[in-house]
């Protein structure tokens, strides 16, 4: 998971964290957590936020699977 690219997503979508964590029913320190690297988004969890933040295909790719077609 490319961290850095899902954070400046995260802080450009105007949302907060804690509304993220809320919609994808985790706890805020849970993100924090996983956005870190001390943890991993589930599958369904990454399903979540490409809807929440509105990623194209491309973008889950580049966060989610960024060595998958390097």
């Amino acid at each position: 998971m490319n961290k850095e690219l899902l954070i400046k997503t995260i802080n450009d979508s105007g949302l907060t964290r804690k509304s993220i964590a809320f919609k994808i029913g985790i706890t805020p320190n849970s993100l924090q957590n996983k956005l870190t690297g001390k943890g991993e988004f589930t599958y369904t969890e990454t399903i979540m936020l490409t809807q929440i933040l509105r990623l194209k295909e491309a973008e889950y790719l580049d966060i989610f699977l960024p060595n998958m077609f390097a």
